[in-house]
């Protein structure tokens, strides 16, 4: 009976959930939330989420003078898979010339892959965005970046090489926040392409139904990122969304939420991840 019981004060507190495991980080104006916080030392896969600390990289490039927004860059029919999420290639089946800020916005709004594929490229591959966050925050830091979106469909067992715990997430988060707000505090990004970036992930068209389910529309920015594995054999290796709230008053909150090894509905890991955004937002409007 104690048991339980135990079990279901748990339930009750969003921290056991059947058929998945659910990994987050909450931090309200840059104060961790612990009450909201659970496998934060664990990795996850983070699938498309790669695609968040590739743009870092990229507008680090532009800050250096490496790279330029409005420089075009041709892409052919062989850079068009189109058996590969690729809203772009959609609309471009036999490639174009494309600026490097449509292929970023492609890549973080829209979750396309190809573009995503090509800017790798551009920066040296995996490896190199790989390197630039161990530089930053030093060789022991749970961020690893080992492969390209072409090569996780490819391979299914490379689908877990990309990966970080919530932890380390929440603190790119927070840092890319500081950058864009405080700028003297963490220059992880120049202000300009940490606002911008900042920008670009409020036009995430992914993951609707996701965090942002669970927090009310038209009075606060949610910039955020998804990552999804699609479910083979009845389970899903990876189902994600990371974001920032800013309310216009300027408190903030960062928000990780993992989910992997889940045999729930698309509908439950869904609200999973609704459930979170929603108890942030209320102890965020608390404060």
């Amino acid at each position: 009976m104690k048991r339980f019981i135990l079990i279901f004060l748990l339930m009750l507190q969003g921290v056991v959930t059947a058929g998945m495991r659910h990994g987050a980080a909450v931090a309200l104006d840059g104060e961790p939330m612990a009450q909201l916080t659970r496998y934060e030392n664990e990795l996850f896969p983070l699938m498309s989420v790669v695609k968040l600390p590739l743009a870092v990289v990229v507008l680090h490039r532009v800050e250096q003078g490496q790279l330029r927004l409005g420089d075009h860059y041709d892409l052919g029919e062989e850079d068009m898979n189109p058996n590969t999420w690729s809203p772009l290639q959609k609309r471009f089946p036999k490639g174009g010339s494309f600026t490097l800020e449509t292929l970023l916005q492609a890549s973080l709004c829209e979750s396309d892959n190809n573009a995503c594929n090509y800017l790798f490229r551009l920066v040296g591959g995996p490896q190199c965005v790989h390197q630039f966050f161990k530089t930053y925050y030093g060789s022991c830091f749970p961020l690893r970046i080992a492969v390209t979106e072409k090569e996780m469909a490819l391979d299914a067992a490379a689908m877990s090489e990309n990966c970080a715990t919530p932890a380390a997430m929440l603190r790119v988060l927070e840092d890319l926040y500081s950058a864009a707000t405080f700028p003297t505090q963490h220059p992880l990004l120049t202000p300009p392409m940490a606002r911008l970036l900042l920008a670009y992930m409020e036009q995430t068209t992914t993951g609707q139904e996701r965090l942002r389910a669970g927090l009310p529309s038209g009075e606060l920015a949610f910039a955020h990122k998804t990552g999804s594995s699609g479910t083979v054999g009845g389970c899903t290796l990876a189902h994600n969304d990371v974001g920032i709230i800013r309310l216009p008053d300027g408190r903030h909150a960062c928000i990780v939420s993992f989910i992997t090894d889940c045999s729930e509905s698309a509908a439950t890991m869904n609200q999973a991840h609704a459930q979170l955004a929603e108890k942030t937002y209320r102890a965020l409007t608390a404060k």
